[in-house]
């Protein structure tokens, strides 16, 4: 299924993406690979703004949710393995991004997640 991103803004007035189609706890999805699958983990994690060439794109706030399989994958650091599902995955969506885009965005994210989680 494509599903284009959904944009809201926060009660701060930043502007946040989510791949979710509502924010009921049947909609949400892993923040790492998409995936439906529940329960989650939920990660402490302090907000960031993902840049590229200089200029706010995204803003991650607060916590970050993962399926089972990515939380495994988090728990025992395995970053590329983290990295190669999420691609696996987004793939198969395939949405608007172009392929070399969708994989230096997802690498810059999860690697902002690393950097910021508590």
């Amino acid at each position: 299924m494509n599903r284009e991103p959904r944009f809201y803004t926060d009660s701060e007035g930043r502007t946040c993406i989510t791949m979710a189609e509502s924010d009921r706890i049947e909609d949400q999805l892993c923040d790492f690979c998409s995936a439906r699958s529940h329960p989650f983990k939920a990660y402490k994690c302090k907000d960031f703004t993902t840049k590229y060439n200089g200029h706010p794109v995204t803003n991650s706030l607060g916590d970050w949710l993962a399926c089972a399989d990515c939380a495994e994958l988090i728990d025992a650091d395995q970053r590329e393995g983290l990295f190669q599902r999420a691609s696996k995955l987004a793939d198969q969506r395939s949405g608007a991004l172009d392929e070399v885009l969708r994989m230096t965005a997802i690498r810059a994210i999860h690697g902002q997640f690393f950097e910021n989680k508590l």
